[in-house]
Parts: structure tokens; sequence; C-alpha cells
């Protein structure tokens, strides 16, 4: 069971940084002219955004997790664990 609400309404796009930013996912610097992805959406209410860069984006696409919940922040992380989880019941 996931333990991350789905938000109530959300838009994924793929940016490229005109300034520098902090990724979401994994706290790396995203440079400017580096691509990243850009997640806005309400949360329980709550507006939010989230920037993730490419090598968590990456991430998430290899370990075939997208359609899960799971945090927007903290995100590489979480993947870890879940997959070392997986591993260790397997």
């Amino acid at each position: 069971m996931d333990d991350y609400e789905r938000p109530v309404c959300s838009t994924t796009r793929m940016r490229r940084a005109r300034k520098e930013h902090v990724c979401d996912s994994c706290a790396e610097d995203i440079h400017v002219g580096e691509t990243y992805e850009y997640t806005s959406g309400v949360w329980d209410g709550t507006p939010e955004s989230f920037k993730w860069c490419g090598a968590c984006v990456a991430l998430m696409t290899a370990s075939n997790l997208q359609g899960r919940n799971y945090p927007l922040r903290g995100t590489r992380a979480w993947i870890v664990d879940y997959l070392a989880e997986r591993i260790l019941e397997w």
C-alpha cells in the first residue's frame, strides 16, 4: 500500500533551467542549461511545485515505479529504500 496521497490535479513537463535550482528529490543542484522535470499541482488543498534533476527522472523511469504514489521530496532515497525492500523480499 502507498503512503503518499495523489494530487487533486497536477501537470508535469520538462524544462530547461534558466537559473540555478535545487532538485527536490536528491537536493543536488540543477544548473543553468540542464533539463529538469517540473511538476505542479494541488495536494490536500495546497498548491505546490517540485523540480527533479535529470538523474532522478532517469532513476524513476528505470525503477519502473511510475503510477505509484511516492514522495515528491526525498524521492531518490525513497526509491533506493523501496527497491532494497523488494530485493530482500525476493
